[in-house]
């Protein structure tokens, strides 16, 4: 089966949608499938990643707009896509509205459509964008009435996609993660079944290096029960992300001031505002690769997720996968990847107070168990769900037994 994946952001972006479209690519051409990706660039980039069943190609997008414009790529040519002339795809999946996606969507009339929304126009960037969201609003509406079925990677994502367009078949697949966190929670089972007891022993045995800086604290927690350092208010509190106001990190920035005992790390991109400083006990480090991403979440008792405006909140279902558990705020599309009492705790985000309890609950849980609640969300049984998906809309045969989607 040939699937031709367009999407308006793709690496080197670090985006969400980026991350999402070339987990997929990557995750499918694993499975057995050729995938062809088309997205855009100021220049053209090197292949992601090599692979005899996975090519790219890449459209021109505008100088004249700053990277990562919504309406970057409108102007682009259709002469790179003639490289996929001689070998037509079998499925079209466009991740995203943008430009690319309606490019490919017209060349590609007579191919069934899939269609995933990783954000909407009017999510983070809005105050950058604002003039062209109502575009976007009509662009998002014109081409997911295209699709057969239109995905979304969480509940409260796939309802919002249903008003905004109103299409008759919305289901809800998430991304996964990057295999280095599977590996590293594999490794975790392993010493589990051992009897080394890693996953609930302290996670300061799992010492981590992101930036040059250690992204755990000096000395580890030494249990996991009422009473150790992770309920008794040091835990070692994890952010990762971007540092702005559309993810809430203020919410971090507050509880590290009100609670200076705990370890603080903010990992990920953005600067502290003009004249507002970070309080010194939030330690601040650069965006990172995944395996370094891992090791910090593996050396953390606890990873907060703020935001209300993620359509999956990939990061906590990073951290649920290596054993860390999740604060997060009700109502949030991370809230759905959790279980309260088991993979974390959630908090009232009108009542702030009510973050620092939830961190101190999450604390206390087995890491082994929070690591079992990621097992729904594996590689094997997204991409088996996708495929199938695939056949349904008229892609090809089925290999094997339905995933079933939810």
């Amino acid at each position: 089966m040939h699937v031709l994946v367009a999407t308006d952001h793709y690496p080197p972006e670090a985006n969400g949608h980026a991350v999402a479209a070339a987990w997929w690519a990557r995750a499918l051409v694993e499975a057995g499938l050729r995938v062809s990706v088309v997205a855009a660039a100021r220049e053209p980039q090197p292949a992601l990643f090599e692979h005899p069943g996975y090519r790219e190609v890449w459209l021109a997008a505008s100088r004249a707009l700053p990277e990562g414009h919504p309406l970057a790529s409108l102007w682009t040519g259709a002469t790179a896509l003639r490289a996929l002339a001689d070998d037509p795809p079998d499925v079209v999946h466009l991740h995203g509205y943008g430009p690319v996606c309606a490019r490919v969507a017209a060349r590609y009339r007579d191919v069934p459509v899939v269609a995933t929304v990783h954000q909407f126009p009017e999510g983070a960037g809005v105050r950058n964008w604002l003039l062209v969201h109502p575009t976007m609003r009509w662009a998002l509406r014109r081409l997911f009435a295209r699709a057969a079925v239109a995905l979304a990677p969480s509940r409260r994502a796939a309802e919002r996609l249903r008003a905004l367009t109103g299409h008759p078949d919305v289901r809800v697949v998430p991304t996964g993660v990057d295999p280095a966190f599977e590996r590293a929670a594999v490794a975790d089972e392993a010493a589990d079944e051992g009897g080394g007891g890693a996953a609930d022993e302290g996670a300061g045995a799992r010492e981590a290096t992101v930036g040059g800086a250690p992204a755990s604290a000096a000395s580890a927690p030494t249990g996991t029960g009422p009473g150790s350092a992770r309920t008794t208010g040091t835990p070692r509190v994890l952010y990762v992300g971007r540092r702005s106001a559309d993810k809430r990190f203020e919410t971090v920035v507050a509880l590290a001031r009100e609670h200076p005992r705990a370890d603080w790390c903010a990992l990920g991109s953005g600067a502290a505002p003009p004249r507002v400083p970070w309080p010194d006990q939030l330690r601040v480090l650069p965006q990172a690769p995944a395996v370094d991403v891992a090791a910090a979440m593996r050396a953390s008792d606890v990873l907060i997720a703020p935001s209300l405006n993620e359509t999956q909140g990939l990061a906590a279902l990073e951290a649920i996968t290596v054993g860390t558990p999740v604060a997060a705020p009700r109502g949030s599309a991370q809230a759905e990847l959790l279980r309260e009492g088991v993979s974390g705790a959630l908090y009232d985000p009108s009542v702030p107070a009510t973050a620092w309890q939830a961190i101190l609950r999450a604390a206390a849980l087995s890491r082994a168990g929070v690591r079992a609640s990621a097992a729904p969300y594996r590689r094997d049984a997204l991409v088996a769900a996708m495929r199938d998906l695939y056949v349904e809309v008229g892609a090809g045969p089925r290999s094997g037994p339905p995933a079933g989607l939810r």
